[in-house]
């Protein structure tokens, strides 16, 4: 995939750790869809917002990375796995897992979509 130089220097990490670590995945993610190169963007969506998509490592990964790291444009999230107000049968590690990716995402600046999904099926997929 081709990049700029600009790209490349934040790739090698001259604007810093957090910004070299999304364009590793950027370019994970373009070479694997064979992208040419990246386009400019003023708004991102991010998919990853459940525990039972992205597990353990996304929830470590996103913690550590929340620590450092904010959006530079306008991030909304998808919709989390649950509804608060009607927990049902989840586990307490579901739901502390799925606060912590939420509480992460805040702490990135990220805007949600809709903070709760409500559905009847979610809980049948647990």
């Amino acid at each position: 995939m081709e990049l700029t130089r600009e790209e490349e220097n934040m790739l090698e990490g001259e604007s810093g750790e957090s910004l070299s670590i999304a364009y590793r995945i950027l370019l994970a993610i373009g070479e694997a869809t064979d992208a040419e190169r990246l386009i400019p963007v003023k708004w991102a969506h991010i998919s990853g917002a459940n525990y039972n998509t992205i597990g353990d490592s996304g929830v470590n990964f996103l913690g550590d990375f929340s620590k450092k790291a904010r959006v530079k444009i306008k991030t909304t999230v998808n919709p989390v796995g649950f509804d608060k107000n009607k927990l049902g049968n989840l586990s307490d590690n579901f739901i502390n897992k799925q606060f912590n990716i939420m509480r992460s995402y805040e702490m990135l600046g990220t805007i949600p979509s809709l903070i709760f999904l409500i559905t009847s099926s979610i809980s049948s997929l647990i």
